[in-house]
């Protein structure tokens, strides 16, 4: 239908002041000395902390969140130097007594894709952000839409901001393909001291996926009266990929663990996908692979929360039963050992420091041009 005379017009004279309004919600600045300097036709003072907390209100009402990250490498890994992160628009609101939505839309040099989008109905339990931890307080909740999937335990850091370290494991980085994100329906459940997940998803063919996770926190009692103890944390998951006939596509598995204490955090990871022959892929493949993450709480010297960190992980390729990998197959094994700090600047600016070495590879990968086992990067993540 075509519009009205005027109506494009109208549009066109309020996206500005539209545009304006919400970049001072997600990025409010601090005035400059000009701005500091008494003006007889400025506003007065109140009216503009008046505006300020109009803005900040509305920003509170929509669920407004985000962050964009940079990353630098050393010339040997990019020869660029610099490149662009995610640029990442988080937005969650209860609609409802027990109904909320939320979403994530994530711009990249990829392009702009809704990571995550999804309807909640909350029976017990608050709204939960978009993404991220899910909550360990006791509720059940149903969700439908698109969401990251709570598959082994680095899932929930598939975002920078809510990532320690600078890099991705290689269980996520290599078996699972960069992460599992996903459309269907998922139900969560929790009592304080044991959590699940149960899914229903699209999956990667023709058919469906099934599949969920399962938490244990033996130490953590929300009945006791003494201060609750979250010191270990137990999972298992698993998923099944079915075909369009109702045959396996592909079959994963993962255990994780997590100490948490007064120095610091110690992750760990084992995962495996069995990957059948579909069309496309002729031979069937077998992925595993783990990781151990450690961070450490250094304070804040010189006021900057700073958080040191290390990593040891490992990962596998490789056609299931086969007695001799082809040298030009970039199948075998890759090994990787990373160390850095994450520092904390005014709340909401995190500056990443990284220093990986690769102890081995698959001799495919060590014979292309430019390969190389020591990397330098640097990542800054700004949240608003």
């Amino acid at each position: 239908m075509p519009r009205p005379p005027g109506l494009h017009a109208r549009l066109g004279s309020r996206v500005l002041p539209i545009a304006l309004a919400a970049a001072a919600v997600a990025f409010p600045s601090r005035p400059s000395v000009a701005e500091e300097t008494p003006d007889p036709v400025a506003a007065h003072p109140s009216e503009l902390e008046g505006l300020k907390a109009a803005l900040d209100g509305i920003r509170e009402r929509l669920g407004l969140s985000g962050f964009f990250d940079v990353r630098a490498a050393d010339t040997r890994t990019d020869p660029n130097v610099f490149s662009m992160g995610d640029f990442e628009l988080d937005f969650a609101r209860e609609i409802g007594r027990k109904v909320q939505v939320a979403a994530a839309l994530v711009v990249n040099d990829e392009g702009a894709e809704l990571a995550v989008g999804f309807v909640d109905v909350h029976v017990l339990g608050a709204p939960i952000a978009p993404r991220g931890r899910l909550p360990v307080e006791r509720g059940l909740r149903f969700q439908i839409g698109r969401f990251d999937v709570p598959f082994g335990g680095d899932w929930q850091y598939f975002a920078a901001k809510d990532r320690p370290e600078l890099s991705a494991p290689l269980t996520t980085e290599i078996v699972m393909d960069g992460g599992y994100n996903d459309v269907g329906l998922r139900l969560l459940g929790g009592t304080g001291s044991l959590s699940w997940s149960g899914y229903w998803l699209r999956g990667e063919g023709e058919g469906a996926l099934v599949g969920g996770r399962l938490g244990l926190m033996p130490f953590d009692n929300p009945y006791r009266l003494r201060e609750r103890v979250r010191a270990i944390e137990l999972g298992v998951s698993a998923l099944h990929d079915f075909d369009g006939e109702g045959g396996t596509e592909s079959k994963s598995f993962a255990i994780d663990s997590e100490l948490r204490g007064p120095l610091g955090r110690l992750r760990a990871e084992y995962v495996r996908r069995d990957l059948r022959p579909v069309e496309g892929r002729e031979e069937r493949l077998v992925r595993s692979g783990f990781h151990v993450t450690a961070t450490v709480d250094a304070g804040a010297p010189a006021g900057v929360p700073l958080m040191p960190y290390a990593r040891y992980d490992t990962a596998r390729e490789e056609p299931s039963g086969a007695q001799e990998l082809p040298g030009e197959e970039p199948w075998g094994r890759t090994e990787r050992l990373s160390a850095g700090a994450n520092a904390t600047f005014f709340d909401v600016i995190s500056v990443k420091l990284e220093y990986q070495r690769t102890l081995s590879a698959p001799p495919a990968a060590e014979a292309e041009e430019g390969f190389h086992r020591d990397s330098f990067l640097a990542q800054v993540v700004v949240s608003f």
